[in-house]
């Protein structure tokens, strides 16, 4: 063979070698990288704190911890209720009002003044599966203990309480949570792990409607599928707020009023802020603990049955029964249902059919 030949077959050779090579990288390019990137919905770090539809990277107690508070003026201000995830106001005898504050998320060191509880408010513990603690107990209430359906904290029982001399007796019986839990943990409340009840929330799509910040939700999302794209020829595909509609308002709730006999409680709302502040008798609702006032994302009314069951006054709520509710946030009223199975099944909110969603927060 002469030179020239052999020169031709290196060539050869050696394009042959270089066409193999650049289809072996093809093949390799096209399996990599997908056709289309999908972007989802950024899933929040943390955990889902039930009772408020927020994401925490706190590690989170065994069970929510309910304490029945004083709500009288001499009680006022109390202990911790800027902390508390969720609070329940129920009335009781005298005309009066009292807390049923949840503490979950954001514990404080001292809560109170603990007060008695009733059958009622029993109910509402054994539904959020907390542990309730208190200071007495109407006969039925002391009744419906007995059977042990809830995990019970006592004064009458447990020596952890302790009276404060900036109110007067019997308005300033406190505890520290932190003996509370070591009480529940030594009594075993807190071995098994519990599913708790939750409410419907609006997610990331829904605040985008509702909030009229669409615009914003989408420019967000095509930035992360840019960042995230491994060639400038691949399609995307973000979430999409097609089909995504606000809620059906039933009016503005700029001011919601709560009036028993003895006090008015109100809760206005903050637009800038997006919260709703409570206060009692036109005055500022605060905590002792820390001076805060007292501001959620929600508000809750719901209308149950009721009727005077001893010479004291003392009542008894239908809180199983169901009926009219209306729920307040983003500074306006849904009007709804409100609905429950058994005394252990979470109480249930709805319009035709369907679960009323709240915002995440208190």
């Amino acid at each position: 063979m002469s030179k020239g030949k052999k020169r031709t077959l290196i060539i050869v050779i050696v394009l042959l070698v270089a066409a193999v090579a650049a289809a072996g990288a093809y093949i390799f390019w096209k399996a990599s990288i997908p056709d289309k990137l999908v972007v989802k919905l950024e899933k929040p770090e943390g955990q889902m704190n039930p009772f408020t539809g927020e994401y925490t990277t706190k590690k989170l107690p065994a069970r929510p911890l309910m304490v029945s508070t004083d709500n009288v003026n001499e009680a006022i201000p109390q202990y911790g209720i800027s902390q508390a995830d969720m609070i329940y106001e129920v009335p009781v005898e005298g005309k009066q009002s009292r807390l049923e504050c949840i503490y979950f998320s954001d514990m404080p060191e001292v809560v109170g003044p603990c007060r008695s509880v009733r059958s009622y408010i029993v109910t509402l513990a054994r539904e959020k599966k907390a542990i309730l603690t208190h200071n007495g107990w109407s006969p039925g209430a002391k009744r419906y203990l007995s059977k042990g359906h809830v995990a019970d904290i006592p004064a009458q029982i447990y020596n952890i309480f302790y009276r404060t001399s900036d109110k007067p007796a019997p308005h300033n019986s406190l505890v520290k949570t932190k003996d509370v839990y070591k009480i529940a943990k030594e009594q075993g409340y807190l071995d098994k792990k519990i599913d708790f009840p939750s409410f419907k929330y609006f997610n990331e799509k829904d605040m985008a409607v509702i909030n009229g910040t669409e615009k914003e939700f989408t420019a967000k999302y095509e930035k992360i599928a840019k960042d995230q794209l491994e060639s400038k020829y691949q399609e995307y595909e973000i979430p999409t707020l097609e089909g995504v509609k606000a809620p059906k308002w039933n009016g503005k709730a700029k001011k919601i009023t709560v009036e028993y006999v003895n006090c008015k409680g109100e809760f206005k709302w903050n637009a800038e802020k997006g919260y709703y502040k409570r206060s009692v008798d036109d005055g500022s609702y605060r905590d002792m603990n820390n001076g805060k006032s007292v501001k959620v994302k929600n508000v809750i009314v719901y209308k149950v049955g009721s009727k005077v069951t001893d010479h004291k006054g003392r009542l008894v709520l239908d809180v199983t029964k169901g009926g009219k509710a209306w729920i307040f946030t983003q500074g306006k009223v849904i009007k709804c249902r409100w609905s429950k199975k058994k005394f252990s099944a979470p109480t249930v909110f709805t319009k035709k059919g369907k679960p009323v969603k709240l915002t995440p927060g208190k």
